[in-house]
C-alpha cells in the first residue's frame, strides 16, 4: 500500500473531527498556527520557481466578507449598543483552499489573512498567494499548486498578478473561476467553514473544562492560562468561519461569555493578588458584559476585581449597572453582594445604633454619593432597603 499523499490525510481529519486524537493534533497545529502568524518572512528572498509541485492539487484563492467589527476588532453583534455599531468597520477574508482536483471539495485551508476596513489591493492578494507558497500553515510544505484558481471577485486584479503567475515553472497553471462554479466554490468553502468553526468551538470547550478543572484545584496560572486559550479559540472561530445556524452562534458566544467571567474569577482566586491581574480582571469581566448585558456573573466578577483593586466606589457602581436593567432589578445574588459592598461585609445595620443611623444618611440622603448613584436602582434593593430603614426609623437611635 502506498503512502498517503497529504490530501487523503486532510480529507481523513476533517471527517473525524470527534476524534479525541484529531481534536489534539487540531489543537497543537493551533498553537502552531499562533506563533506563525507572528512571524512573516521576507518574501523577496524566496526562489518561488524552485518550490516543488503538487500534482492533481488545486488552490482556490477566495475572498470572502469577514463581518463588520467593533473598534476593539470583535464581530459586531445585534446587541452591540448603538455607539458601538457607529463605529463598526468592515472586514475581508482571503483563503487560500487546498482541493485534491478541479471541482472537487476543498480538504483545508493553507493559509488565511483577515482584512481590515477595505478589501485587499493587487499587491496584497499578490503578496498572499506568495504566503500560501512559501509559508503556509504548519499541516502543510511549501509548493506550489498544479493549478491555481482565482475567484470571481478577484478577477480585477488579474492583470496585476500576471507578471508574478506567469513567471511560474510549468506545469503550474492559473485561470479565473468559471462563473458556472462561483456558486459551487462558495457553498464548498461555506460548509468547510462550519466544521472548522465546530473544531474551534471544541477546542475552546477542552480548554475551558481544563481551566475549570484547574479553577477547582486552585491553580491560578493554569487556570487562567487555559480559559485564555478557550477565548483564542472562540476569537479565531468567529473571525474566521460561518456557524451553521443562528443557535451554534448564540451558544459560542454564551461560552465566550462564560470564558471571559471564569478568566477574571480566575485571576482573582487565593488572595495577594496582583494589580497586573486585578486590572485584566476587570477587563474580562467587561468583556464578557459586552457580550452579554444580561449576564449576572460577569457584573458579580467586575465587582470583585474593584474590591481587589480597593475601589469601592466602582466595585458599588458596577452592581448598581445591574440592577438598573428591569431585567435584572430583582436579582437576589447581585442584591445581597451591592448591600455587602455597601455595609463592608457587615449586612444591613441593626436598628437602635449609631451605625443604623449613619446607613440611613449615607443610603438615602441627597447629598451622598451613594444616594445619587442608587436613585435609579429600584427592583429587590429598593424594596429591601427602605422597608429595613422604616424599620430603624421606628426604633430609638
Amino acid at each position: 500500500m502506498g503512502r498517503p499523499d497529504l490530501t487523503e490525510i486532510s480529507r481523513f481529519l476533517m471527517s473525524n473531527l470527534d476524534d479525541p486524537d484529531v481534536q489534539e493534533l487540531f489543537q497543537h497545529a493551533n498553537e502552531d498556527l499562533a506563533k506563525l502568524d507572528q512571524t512573516t518572512p521576507n518574501l523577496s528572498e524566496v526562489n518561488y520557481a524552485s518550490l516543488p509541485i503538487e500534482h492533481e492539487t488545486v488552490w482556490i484563492i477566495n475572498m470572502q466578507f469577514g463581518g463588520m467589527k467593533t473598534a476593539t476588532g470583535e464581530l459586531l453583534r445585534d446587541d452591540h449598543p448603538a455607539h458601538v455599531k457607529e463605529r463598526a468597520y468592515q472586514s475581508f477574508d482571503l483563503h487560500a483552499w487546498n482541493c485534491r482536483g478541479e471541482g472537487s471539495r476543498p480538504d483545508l485551508y493553507r493559509y488565511m489573512q483577515n482584512y481590515d476596513r477595505t478589501p485587499p489591493n493587487s499587491k496584497q492578494v499578490e503578496e498572499f498567494i506568495k504566503l500560501a507558497m512559501a509559508h503556509p500553515h504548519p499541516i502543510f510544505k511549501p509548493a506550489l499548486p498544479h493549478l491555481l484558481i482565482l475567484s470571481a471577485n478577484l478577477s480585477h486584479h488579474k492583470q496585476a498578478l500576471k507578471p508574478f503567475l506567469d513567471s511560474l515553472p510549468a506545469p503550474f497553471k492559473w485561470k479565473d473561476t468559471p462563473a458556472e462554479i462561483e456558486d459551487t466554490i462558495r457553498d464548498m468553502v461555506y460548509e468547510n467553514g462550519k466544521e472548522l468553526f465546530n473544531q474551534y468551538v471544541a477546542s475552546a470547550k477542552e480548554n475551558k473544562a481544563s481551566g475549570n478543572s484547574a479553577y477547582a484545584a486552585k491553580n491560578r496560572e493554569a487556570a487562567v492560562a487555559f480559559f485564555e486559550d478557550a477565548i483564542k479559540y472562540l476569537d479565531r472561530a468567529f473571525r474566521r468561519y460561518t456557524p451553521a445556524t443562528e443557535a451554534i452562534k448564540q451558544d459560542a458566544m454564551k461560552l465566550k461569555v462564560v470564558c471571559h467571567a471564569n478568566c477574571s474569577a480566575a485571576r482573582l482566586m487565593g488572595g495577594n493578588t496582583s494589580q497586573e491581574n486585578a486590572e485584566k480582571a476587570v477587563d474580562d469581566a467587561e468583556d464578557a458584559i459586552l457580550l452579554d448585558t444580561f449576564y449576572v456573573k460577569g457584573y458579580m466578577r467586575l465587582a470583585r476585581a474593584y474590591q481587589a483593586l480597593g475601589q469601592r466606589s466602582d466595585a458599588e457602581e458596577a452592581v448598581a449597572r445591574a440592577l438598573r436593567l428591569k431585567e435584572m432589578e430583582n436579582d437576589e445574588g447581585l442584591v445581597d453582594l451591592l448591600i455587602s459592598i455597601q455595609t463592608c461585609g457587615k449586612g444591613l445595620p441593626a436598628p437602635g445604633t449609631e451605625l443604623a443611623k449613619e446607613w440611613v444618611s449615607v443610603t438615602f440622603s441627597d447629598d451622598s454619593e451613594r444616594a445619587e448613584r442608587m436613585k435609579s436602582v429600584n427592583g429587590l434593593w429598593r424594596k429591601r432597603c427602605e422597608a429595613h430603614m422604616k424599620e430603624i426609623q421606628g426604633s430609638s437611635y
